[in-house]
């Protein structure tokens, strides 16, 4: 088996390849196509989205990111139709329950901002209440599911890495609970305006977002992040690029802001350098033939 060589890295261990159930493929691709087509409003048309998002105010900025968290998961969802192993992919369906349940939840909570007479609004909540429950099902099916007969060999994840996508999730896992559970103080600790219907709001993906960074921060090889690390810069980076774009809603008096730039931007250097790692060892990754 053809193996990415690089100066003093390690290969992983030996493992199974295990094959990506055909349903759990089409249920990526069905999350794939509804979270682009979020993105697509938040960042192209955010006057249709704060139109179609009737229970929530989203100008350009507010839109712009909540574009961004879905372009995420979109990016992350087509990684994971393409992928060849199942360790590519273990993480997309707990993340999925967990993203949509606690946008359930936000929406339980703020439920007096919803209008019920609305098609969008009931299209919202059962879209958030079957996704949760059949990522979860789909989960069960394969949570024993033995190892297919094939073998590779691959580079070890290098423990920078593992030590980024650990702090990552982290500072995400503490945002994001402190979102749900602390909203109107986050409003006076965010950077730029923000509702504590909107913080809510987020929280659900910043958890989401934390535990898939826990997660992969366990991965075996590089090849392991190749549908996760793209999706990661996506999001960093294009949450650099929204807010630079509105900058004018940004004071640089506030740490709030320093921080807000700061953690993204390095955070996608990095992520650009493990994403250009985990795509090489793609290129040459055949788990279709044994390795030795």
């Amino acid at each position: 088996m053809s193996t990415a060589t690089v100066a003093g890295a390690e290969p992983a261990p030996a493992r199974a390849v295990r094959e990506i159930p055909t349903a759990q493929r089409v249920f990526f691709a069905v999350i794939a196509v509804a979270a682009l087509f979020v993105a697509y409003l938040g960042l192209v048309a955010p006057a249709k989205m704060d139109r179609s998002f009737t229970w929530a105010v989203l100008p350009p900025l507010h839109a712009g990111f909540v574009g961004m968290l879905y372009l995420f998961g979109g990016a992350f969802m087509v990684g994971c139709v393409l992928a060849r192993r199942r360790a590519q992919v273990t993480t997309a369906l707990p993340a999925i329950a967990l993203f949509t349940s606690l946008l359930l939840l936000a929406t339980v909570l703020n439920s007096e901002a919803f209008d019920f007479d609305l098609a969008p609004v009931w299209v919202w909540t059962l879209s958030y209440t079957i996704y949760p429950a059949i990522a979860l099902a789909l989960a069960w099916r394969t949570r024993a599911r033995a190892d297919d007969a094939a073998t590779a060999r691959t580079t070890a994840l290098a423990p920078w890495a593992r030590t980024f996508l650990r702090v990552q999730a982290v500072a995400f896992a503490l945002v994001g609970l402190a979102l749900l559970i602390a909203p109107s103080a986050m409003v006076d600790a965010w950077p730029w305006p923000i509702s504590a219907g909107l913080a809510q709001f987020y929280g659900g993906p910043f958890l989401a977002y934390a535990v898939c960074s826990w997660q992969y921060a366990g991965a075996d090889a590089w090849v392991d992040l190749a549908a996760i690390a793209p999706a990661m810069l996506l999001f960093a980076a294009g949450t650099i690029v929204v807010s630079l774009v509105h900058r004018d809603l940004f004071s640089s008096s506030e740490p709030a802001t320093w921080v807000w730039f700061a953690g993204f931007g390095s955070a996608a250097i990095v992520l650009l350098a493990m994403s250009r790692r985990a795509l090489d060892e793609l290129l040459v990754d055949h788990p279709d033939r044994a390795g030795g």
